[in-house]
């Protein structure tokens, strides 16, 4: 099928063609080079000229189709976006006039994952249940309940684009075995690649783990961050000394917006790590949280969080309070305090962590 332009500055001519497949490029192509013209018939680069991204994403669309994926071989609509390095920005949720997500792509793990706001949800999580791309120029990761794939190309240096269409499989159908035949290389296996990172408010009157764990959920389930989520604390009743035992897959610790905290959960909560990343620092909703938080535990590993539920107990049971916009071992070991100090701190809160 031949495809043509009315010139290489305006839009595709979607006669003969895919209407929605067609629709979606030239919606890429505009928002794309709204930042400067990167997608051009006319470039040199095949793979920057829009007719080459309509036959990429047509064979994705029809590939769908064709492992079952929807009935009609549909896709709910394009998403695109321009990296700088690891930052990838753009119209990821195909808003009218773009809107940027926090999405980032990982070259060491090859995978893409961060959040972007599809006008429903402001931080609709991105390939952090499964995904990756390749050096094809593939890319496919979970998006909330769906997926998003299609694309990606050097345009110079660091600099990239990517383009790509994303939807939702009929109930039923699995959407990485659709995706599979299609993409080239493994896509890893369904399960969490990090675990997302937050800070919990008080008050605290939460008697005992499965409590904790409960308001972790429920922070997590309002901001709309999907998987299971657990109260990153010691519960020494269950022989649980330190935090990092409640998460055996001991993945890289990330903010909800795909920002790294930390190589892995045991590094966070070992004081001979002298610095991590970056801070957990924010609330499930992405906003700050520099407020003091408790570790239940320490030199003395304390277990009041467990224990006394954060609103009474005795000095001989030593807990720490942490700060979670520190980098260094203030992050888990600020100051120590008995249990019966917790009520009175004000908005003291705990790490909440993703465990699948």
């Amino acid at each position: 099928m031949l495809l043509t332009t009315l010139s290489t500055a305006l839009a595709l001519d979607c006669t003969g063609l895919d209407s929605d497949t067609c629709d979606a490029v030239n919606a890429i192509e505009t928002s794309v080079n709204s930042a400067g013209t990167v997608l051009d018939e006319g470039s040199a680069n095949l793979k920057l000229r829009p007719t080459t991204v309509y036959g990429q994403l047509d064979a994705l669309r029809v590939a769908l189709g064709d492992a079952g994926c929807t009935v009609d071989a549909s896709f709910d609509g394009w998403s695109a976006g321009r990296g700088a390095g690891h930052a990838i920005t753009g119209a990821w949720a195909d808003l009218a006039g773009g809107a940027d997500g926090g999405v980032v792509a990982d070259a060491r793990a090859r995978r893409v994952v961060g959040t972007v706001d599809d006008g429903v949800d402001p931080l609709l999580a991105v390939g952090e249940g499964w995904g990756a791309y390749n050096g094809s120029g593939q890319f496919a990761v979970e998006r909330g309940d769906g997926w998003v794939a299609g694309h990606w190309a050097r345009v110079a240096g660091r600099h990239t684009v990517w383009m790509g269409l994303h939807g939702t499989c009929d109930v039923g159908v699995d959407v990485r075995a659709a995706l599979d035949p299609w993409f080239l290389g493994d896509l890893p296996a369904a399960g969490i690649t990090s675990h997302t990172s937050f800070v919990t408010l008080g008050p605290q009157t939460y008697a005992g783990l499965a409590a904790m764990d409960a308001k972790c959920q429920s922070d997590a389930t309002t901001a709309g961050l999907p998987g299971t989520f657990l109260a990153a604390v010691t519960d020494l009743p269950n022989g649980v000394s330190v935090p990092s035992a409640r998460f055996p897959a001991d993945l890289e610790m990330r903010r909800p917006d795909g920002t790294l905290v930390a190589s892995s959960v045991t590094a966070f909560f070992d004081l001979s790590v002298t610095d991590v990343t970056a801070a957990v620092q924010v609330l499930a909703d992405g906003s700050n949280a520099a407020v003091a938080v408790m570790t239940g535990g320490g030199n003395g590993r304390g277990d009041c969080g467990v224990t006394a539920g954060f609103t009474n107990g005795s000095d001989s049971l030593p807990t720490w309070l942490g700060n979670p916009t520190a980098t260094n071992t203030s992050r888990w070991q600020l100051a120590p305090a008995g249990c019966s100090i917790i009520p009175s701190v004000v908005n003291a809160g705990w790490y909440c962590l993703r465990s699948e």
